[in-house]
């Protein structure tokens, strides 16, 4: 496995599981699309591990391959604008700019998560 380092602006509590590898070096004048690209890998990496450890209750389907689909379409979209997703949604939600911690904590099935802890990661 790759070595790992954290993902800025992520609750430090979470940090250890949202990881990018160490290749991977983002600046201010990284282009956006690219940066939430990797935000959502990131991400989705995150959730794959905890996934194999058993850590979420019900089925996780990660959106790791997709990630510039979204980051590029979505960087189009307003905020008042719907999107409508699949059972891969955590790319579309991340991408239209939903918090990090709200949807590991859905994933959870927290009460802070972005569905109030009901929908886990097909809802």
């Amino acid at each position: 496995m790759l070595p790992a380092k954290p993902v800025a602006g992520i609750d430090p509590i979470k940090s250890d599981i949202l990881s990018l590898p160490d290749f991977i070096t983002l600046s201010s004048s990284s282009p956006p699309v690219l940066t939430n690209a990797i935000l959502i890998r990131g991400v989705e990496l995150g959730i794959s591990k905890l996934a194999s450890q058993k850590k979420f209750r019900g089925p996780i389907h990660v959106y790791i391959g997709q990630e510039l689909l979204a980051a590029s379409v979505l960087s189009s979209a307003l905020s008042t604008d719907s999107v409508t997703s699949t059972h891969r949604g955590h790319g579309h939600y991340l991408a239209k700019g939903g918090s990090v911690t709200s949807l590991i904590d859905e994933l959870y099935g927290l009460p802070s998560g972005c569905n109030g802890g009901h929908g886990g990661s097909m809802h």
